[in-house]
């Protein structure tokens, strides 16, 4: 279900990922100026990239007999990740964010 996306998307989060928040940085400032938007923009980088792993771990760390429970009962993707992935995933998502509050504080630093 997410393997196109993550075919698609991932490459360009993984190069965006390696690169050192400081060879971002002045670029930024550049386009955007000395404010607050090369801020709040490095923070999010910061932030974004263990908040995304920790979340598709939990979306794809799902019990595969209640994944087959709800296959069986004809269940459509939206049920599914509606009922199962999504609450299963809120684990991972808070320790995601245990991580990221953090990184937070640093980028905005």
């Amino acid at each position: 279900e997410f393997q196109i996306i993550g075919r698609a998307v991932m490459p360009l989060v993984i190069i965006v990922m390696v690169t050192p928040i400081v060879a971002i940085a002045p670029a930024l400032v550049v386009a955007f100026g000395f404010g607050m938007v090369p801020k709040f923009i490095v923070t999010g980088l910061v932030v974004f990239f263990p908040m995304l792993v920790n979340s598709l771990a939990g979306l794809r760390d799902v019990d595969q007999k209640a994944l087959d429970v709800f296959t069986t009962l004809h269940a459509s993707r939206w049920e599914i990740f509606r009922e199962l992935r999504f609450p299963g995933s809120m684990p991972y998502v808070f320790a995601g964010l245990r991580i990221a509050l953090p990184l937070a504080v640093v980028g905005a630093a």
